[in-house]
């Protein structure tokens, strides 16, 4: 383990403070050197303002000093990762359980995390629905933590998908914002990026556009434009499939095997396999989506024909004793227009619904004078 001394002044420089900068008001600028340089030891105190002002955590501190080793955590996501890419489901529910040991004999709530993130993804593999006693805990964690280090990313990173679309949001927003407080230290920025690249594709699931976007452009402000080659080619893919979901699909498909192209030209076979996949389950989904709105606006305007088609029908009727027995019929279909409109001026013109409307009980004459015949009125 690092000397605290050394590992602040990597962090000091890293922000690109001064000693004067960092230690101002809190110590002597001559007790911060000599502390940086190992001559000297510092109280709890002073370390902790020192590094409010780096805006760092203990935690993450402690896990540079160690030399960006945590033992259990890192033996924990290690092991977790290998499980998960096997669908191993036996060896997450025996790791949920013995995580779940430790806490009960040791009461240090990181495993009681970890005992969380092995059910959460062992509901996933077997396609259950996550507990929410699962999901309670580690959101209420990190609703509970004011500032976010190495450790909250990675937790969050692990167990967003198992969040409603609401915390997600609140969730990737505070992980941006703290990330940017130690952007310099490059720590955690690939879990950033998967954050709000997972975030983007959650939101575009749930078709809220406008707010995928929003993490779209700050996963795009976040990349490095010379070293994460990577991330800029999943950036294309995702800017396809958002233009996809909004209906330009010509053009985002065209983006998205453009990333998929880029991929299997860098021998990435398996990356091209699962995007591709993607792209193709979201193409389906979007031609149903689009015949079920063909369809639901085909039902409109049979209904509101049908009742221009009554409503006519009355009017050359007029009123005598044998009326009554039309009007329940009548009252239906006026709650079926006023139900099928209110969805034909979200889908059309006004003006269009209008024209709709007059052209239907227009062309009601014959139909009236076919209905006049049977009923012999």
């Amino acid at each position: 383990m690092k000397h605290p001394g050394a590992t602040l002044r990597f962090l000091r420089k890293s922000k690109k403070m001064t000693l004067n900068e960092l230690a101002q008001g809190e110590v002597s600028v001559a007790f911060l050197s000599r502390f940086e340089r190992e001559d000297c030891d510092i109280s709890f105190t002073h370390l902790l303002h020192l590094l409010e002002r780096l805006h760092v955590s203990v935690d993450e501190f402690l896990y540079i000093s160690n030399g960006y080793e945590v033992g259990d955590f890192q033996d924990f996501f290690t092991h977790l990762k290998r499980y998960v890419m096997e669908d191993n489901l036996h060896m997450l529910q025996v790791t949920r359980e013995k995580m779940r040991d430790y806490y009960n004999r040791k009461k240090r709530d990181h495993y009681l995390h970890f005992s969380a993130l092995a059910a959460l993804y062992a509901h996933r593999i077997s396609k259950q629905d996550p507990d929410p006693n699962d999901v309670r805990i580690l959101s209420d964690y990190l609703e509970r933590v004011t500032i976010w280090g190495y450790y909250e990313l990675v937790v969050y990173a692990n167990s967003m998908y198992s969040f409603p679309p609401e915390l997600i949001i609140k969730f990737s927003r505070m992980a941006y914002e703290k990330s940017m407080d130690y952007q310099p230290l490059e720590i955690g920025l690939d879990k950033k990026q998967l954050i709000l690249m997972n975030t983007a594709t959650v939101l575009m699931e749930v078709g809220r556009l406008a707010e995928a976007n929003t993490f779209l452009v700050l996963l795009n402000d976040s990349i490095n434009k010379e070293n994460d080659s990577y991330m800029k080619i999943k950036l294309i893919y995702l800017r396809g499939i958002y233009l996809i979901k909004q209906g330009y699909r010509k053009r985002g498909e065209s983006m998205a095997r453009q990333a998929i192209q880029i991929f299997t030209e860098l021998e990435s076979v398996s990356q091209a396999a699962t995007h591709a996949n993607y792209l193709q389950d979201v193409l389906n989904s979007t031609i149903v989506k689009k015949i079920e709105r063909i369809n639901r606006k085909d039902s409109c305007f049979d209904v509101v024909h049908q009742s221009g088609c009554l409503f006519g029908f009355l009017i050359n009727v007029g009123y005598d004793d044998r009326s009554p027995m039309l009007f329940p019929s009548f009252l239906m279909f006026l709650l079926r227009l006023r139900k099928h409109v209110r969805l034909l001026h979200r889908e059309f013109d006004p003006v269009l619904k209008t024209r709709l409307i007059v052209h239907s009980v227009l062309e009601s004459a014959s139909e009236c004078q076919l209905l006049l015949r049977q009923h012999r009125f």
